[in-house]
C-alpha cells in the first residue's frame, strides 16, 4: 500500500484504490494513514501540474530574453564575441525542450 500526497491540503491520495482521504479525526482511512507514516513509510510527491510546469519554465525563458539576451547582444556588437549569445541561445532552446 502506498499514499500520494495531495496538491490540496488536508488530503491524501490512496495510490492503489485511488481513494483521496481527508486528514480528520475519526476517519479509519487517515488512521491507517497515519499508522503507516508511523512505519517509516513516506508518501509519493504530489504531482506538479503541467500548467505550473510550464508557467514555470516559460517564465524563466522570459528573464532570459528580457534581461541576459539583450545584454549578450550589446556585447557581441561591440565586441564581435558571440561566445554568451550562443550560451543564452542554448539555455533557451534546452528550456523549451523541457515544456510539455
Amino acid at each position: 500500500m502506498t499514499y500520494k500526497l495531495s496538491l490540496l491540503d488536508g488530503y491524501v491520495t490512496k495510490v492503489d484504490s485511488n481513494q483521496t482521504i481527508p486528514f480528520a479525526d475519526g476517519n479509519a482511512e487517515y488512521a491507517q494513514y497515519l499508522e503507516w507514516l508511523s512505519e517509516g513509510n513516506t508518501p509519493e510527491p504530489a504531482d506538479v501540474p503541467i500548467v505550473a510546469s510550464n508557467t514555470i519554465i516559460l517564465a524563466k525563458i522570459s528573464e532570459i530574453e528580457q534581461t541576459l539576451q539583450p545584454r549578450a547582444t550589446r556585447e557581441y556588437f561591440l565586441n564581435g564575441d558571440k561566445t554568451r549569445l550562443q550560451e543564452i541561445e542554448n539555455q533557451i532552446t534546452a528550456l523549451r525542450a523541457q515544456l510539455i
